[in-house]
């Protein structure tokens, strides 16, 4: 499987889940009130503004590899944890804030620099991709579309929205296992799943970024313009 293969289903599986836009259900159904509800969402929007520059940095810095890497680290096991056995709103803060850092501000960014960074280094970068971009992009909808109209029916047949949670848990924690191999000393290390270029490339950030900028608008604003369920 090439790497372009393996960054479509990784960027599928990240912005797929069986939960969506029906956690607006799940929360009621908690006992949560829509003031909380709309107050957790307001507080996880100022926290992306508030870790988009301390994020990006590590994936400027460091490497976009890296980046994404925490992020599916952290997100989405610990947020959705923390929403199975959701009891008041502070539980439901610290999830949203999760998702937020993890799934919006690690990840995002650096997931899409990195496939940039990808085809640049093969000279693909120019027609080819807003093509690709597109075909993501679509599937990704289609996607999670498809699990979240499937929790919903498991919601409703089983009378609860553990299963869905469960089952989306269980989906993005088989993503991190593969992205790691037992590197012969008693530690784990990052695998290649997508090549990360080791010529300038990294260097010339605000390239990259402007370039992203341009023709993706939800690099620009993800929380508005991107798949908008990380759950």
């Amino acid at each position: 499987m090439n790497w372009l293969t393996r960054f479509k289903a990784l960027f599928v599986l990240t912005y797929t889940g069986f939960l969506g836009n029906i956690a607006v259900i799940y929360y009621l159904s908690r006992g949560l009130s829509y003031s909380e509800i709309g107050l957790a969402t307001a507080f996880s929007a100022l926290g992306f503004f508030l870790f988009e520059v301390p994020t990006g940095v590590v994936g400027d810095r460091v490497s976009r590899k890296t980046s994404v890497l925490i992020g599916l680290s952290i997100y989405p096991p610990l947020s959705l944890l923390l929403l199975l056995f959701l009891r008041n709103f502070w539980m439901l803060l610290v999830s949203e804030l999760i998702s937020v850092l993890g799934g919006a501000s690690f990840i995002s960014g650096s997931l899409q620099a990195w496939f940039f960074d990808n085809l640049k280094s093969e000279g693909r970068e120019g027609g080819e991709f807003k093509e690709i971009w597109r075909s993501i992009q679509k599937a990704t909808v289609l996607a999670s579309s498809s699990t979240t109209i499937a929790g919903a029916f498991m919601a409703q047949l089983w009378g609860g929205f553990e299963v869905p949670i469960l089952l989306s848990l269980i989906l993005h924690l088989t993503m991190i296992p593969p992205h790691l191999e037992h590197s012969g000393d008693g530690l784990f290390k990052a695998r290649n799943l997508l090549h990360e270029p080791r010529h300038p490339l990294l260097s010339r950030a605000s390239e990259t970024r402007g370039f992203l900028a341009d023709n993706i608008p939800s690099y620009r604003y993800p929380l508005t313009h991107s798949v908008p369920q990380f759950l």
